[in-house]
This record gives structure tokens, sequence and C-alpha cells, in this order.
């Protein structure tokens, strides 16, 4: 597990709008997260939170509607 899986997950769901569409329409964290480990990212949700931390309120909102909960 790392933060730089978390880091590439989190770029990708920035630029990958369908990636972004199945991670939202997920039920759940835990099938955000089985989603995640079949895409081949490894990550705790602290990890996310850091990199997430690190994000700007607008880069946050310009992710499928910025509800930073939804993906993970």
């Amino acid at each position: 597990m790392s933060v730089e899986s978390a880091r590439d997950f989190w770029q990708r769901v920035k630029s990958d709008k369908d990636f972004a569409a199945g991670l939202a329409a997920a039920t759940d964290d835990q099938e955000r997260r089985k989603l995640a480990v079949a895409a081949g990212y490894d990550f705790t949700s602290e990890e996310l939170d850091e990199v997430r931390s690190r994000l700007t309120d607008a880069e946050v909102a310009a992710v499928a509607g910025g509800s930073e909960a939804d993906y993970y």
C-alpha cells in the first residue's frame, strides 16, 4: 500500500470520466475499494486522505460533482 498508489488513483479519477463514473455508481466504500483494487491500485483510506488533503477545493470540485467521499 502506498501514497503513490493513492496519488495515481486520484489522478485517474480526475482524468478518466468513465472510471470516475464507475466509482460514483458504487453503492458503498467496500465496492469502491474492490473497483480500485481491480484497477491495480492498493492504498489505505488514510493514504488517500493524505493525497486529498493536498488538493485545492477547486480540484476536488472538478471531480464528478465534487464529492470526494464518493471515491473511497
